[in-house]
């Protein structure tokens, strides 16, 4: 089926976006090109205007944190099925197309996720990855909400993450973002991940599909602000704020009704490996400042993305077909164009 003939009224994007009104006005663009509903709750000193709307997006400017900017989706989305979003990464149509499709067949599904290409800039050029392997066949099918969280959180992969990425049903969804807007005063922002891996896993049965949907923006500087203190990472919170982390379980079982001390054991699993991937990426980052400071590296990015005239990925479609990905080349081409604001050299044969 064309892209143009696909009918995705059924779906909400929602986008929570802090400021970086450019990078959020050439989202919406991308989203105009389908017949798709996108919700964005913005919080910016400088509204967009109007003429940056597109017909099929809804808009509204809140001066508010992002929980309560969650909150105040659960009132909005109005569709069946949602996906949360980034503002600076786009998802694929035909691939949410088939995800919609599979939850109208299996009403115990209350999720769907993809797979992920992630887009990067490495000197004067763009590059692609596939990350997340993990989930090239990941199912969760189980009938309990424990033993669906340890499915998710066991196994030779490590940390799983991005389950909030994953089409799914709005009712669900909904009970994510209600838990969300109570976090607002939680200090560390990986709070909203965690929860998510909890609660979307522990509340129904999931299934990834082979096709490419998620096309992340790995070459932006990550958000970071007064309300967004990424310095803080979840294991921190855990040891610092163990009250606040206490309350906060026992909010996530009130929905998910899993024996206490089954759930407490669940909880372990995550914290521990949640803890070995963020000390990882602390440690990662630390050899990367002791290299190259950071305004140093920011001067670097502006002037290398002033050199960049054309996306060549060679070998991405290649790569995706020996993975066994399902993926519409000119939906591929089309994202990637818009997310790099460049032309994109990207055949078959490349």
């Amino acid at each position: 089926m064309k892209t143009k003939d696909m009918n995705l009224e059924e779906v909400t994007i929602v986008i929570l976006s802090r400021d970086r009104n450019e990078v959020l006005a050439k989202t919406l663009i991308y989203w105009s090109n389908f017949n798709i509903s996108v919700l964005i709750l913005h919080n910016s000193n400088t509204p967009l205007p109007l003429k940056k709307i597109p017909t099929n997006s809804r808009y509204y400017n809140l001066n508010v944190n992002y929980a309560e900017r969650a909150g105040r989706a659960t009132q909005l989305i109005k569709t069946p099925y949602a996906m949360m979003s980034s503002d600076d990464e786009v998802f694929l149509p035909s691939a949410i197309f088939a995800a919609v499709k599979l939850l109208g067949n299996d009403s115990e599904l209350v999720s769907v996720g993809g797979q992920t290409l992630a887009v990067s800039r490495y000197d004067s050029r763009y590059n692609m990855t596939i990350p997340y392997k993990f989930n090239l066949d990941y199912k969760n099918l189980g009938n309990s909400a424990a033993e669906r969280l340890f499915t998710h959180f066991t196994g030779p992969t490590g940390y799983r993450n991005g389950s909030l990425y994953r089409v799914i049903r709005s009712s669900t969804l909904k009970q994510v973002l209600i838990e969300f807007s109570q976090l607002g005063a939680i200090s560390t922002p990986y709070i909203y991940e965690a929860t998510s891996e909890i609660l979307i896993n522990g509340l129904g049965k999931s299934y990834y599909i082979k096709d490419l949907i998620w096309i992340r923006n790995w070459f932006n500087e990550p958000i970071q602000n007064n309300q967004w203190q990424r310095n803080k990472y979840f294991f921190q919170w855990v040891e610092s704020e163990k009250v606040e982390f206490e309350l906060w379980k026992n909010r996530l079982n009130s929905l998910l009704c899993i024996e206490p001390k089954k759930f407490n054991e669940l909880i372990d699993i995550f914290k521990n490996k949640r803890a070995s991937s963020e000390s990882n990426e602390i440690s990662k980052n630390r050899k990367l400042r002791s290299k190259i400071p950071k305004k140093i590296r920011y001067l670097i990015t502006r002037v290398l993305r002033r050199n960049i005239k054309l996306v060549k990925l060679e070998g991405v479609v290649k790569n995706l077909k020996e993975q066994k990905l399902l993926f519409e080349l000119s939906e591929l081409k089309l994202a990637i164009g818009y997310m790099t604001e460049n032309s994109v050299n990207l055949t078959d044969s490349d």
